[in-house]
């Protein structure tokens, strides 16, 4: 499978997982300089939330969700962002498979986000 069709399956799968829990998601138009990233959840309260979603075996977290945090960031978005988080589904090639299997899916925050998060 194709880097860009694992990605897009990937995003689908997140915005099905949030629908799963009762909430409003989307994916969001690649806009070049005017990206801010992948998905978009709406919790109850109304706020929207940002997702960044990586499938990959490996990534660089630090660097990754510092990129996702100044994308959500920009003004000119087509919404206010609440927040952001960067999701990544970790894919390694098992010894004597041909295919890759996920090791399942982290969210990462920064920790002021998850500490507001927590804190409601």
């Amino acid at each position: 499978m194709r880097p860009k069709d694992q990605g897009t399956r990937f995003e689908t799968e997140i915005v099905n997982a949030a629908h799963d829990a009762g909430l409003r998601a989307w994916r969001l138009a690649e806009g070049g300089s005017h990206d801010i990233g992948d998905v978009a959840i709406e919790t109850t309260d109304g706020d929207t939330y940002v997702v960044e979603c990586k499938h990959r075996e490996r990534l660089g977290v630090h660097g990754a969700l510092a990129k996702t945090l100044a994308k959500a960031d920009k003004e000119d978005g087509p919404f206010l962002v609440s927040g952001a988080a960067l999701v990544w589904k970790r894919s390694v090639l098992r010894e004597g498979n041909e295919r890759r299997t996920s090791e399942g899916v982290v969210v990462c925050v920064s920790l002021g986000e998850w500490l507001e998060l927590i804190g409601r």
